[in-house]
């Protein structure tokens, strides 16, 4: 391929460190659903799924997104929300930011047949901020 001006690098391949994932759906499909959110999904690190390494989760994507992810999200797993803070690898600001992981907020666990939560349905906590 010859080099022209317009061509330009659309799509870049990052990993990102997630902090403050809970153990007990710290999953493929979580992960995968979290990476799906920055565009596309693209591997985990082997030390995240085999829970080698508990501090964060490290997931790869693929993005146009040009700017630094460091950004927070909420995830609601059975009824109850979590704080994760999503920060792209390679930032030289993350060791001077410190992640202070809240406890689990929200009204406890909801019920087994709450068709919202079944298979992730319902896992980012921005679809109903009502509650």
């Amino acid at each position: 391929m010859r080099w022209s001006p317009q061509l330009v690098e659309k799509e870049r391949r990052i990993w990102l460190n997630v902090f403050g994932i809970p153990l007990h759906v710290r999953e493929e499909g979580v992960l995968k659903l979290i990476g799906e959110r920055y565009e596309a999904f693209l591997n985990f690190d082997e030390d995240t799924i085999c829970r080698k390494r508990l501090d964060f989760a490290r997931i790869q994507v693929s993005m146009a997104r040009m700017g630094w992810i460091d950004e927070f999200m909420t995830i609601k797993v059975n009824g109850v929300k979590f704080h994760l803070w999503v920060v792209e690898e390679g930032r030289s600001t993350v060791v001077q930011r410190r992640f202070q992981p809240s406890l689990a907020v929200g009204d406890g666990v909801s019920s087994e047949g709450d068709k919202e939560n079944d298979e992730y349905g319902g896992l980012f906590g921005d679809e109903d901020e009502s509650s």
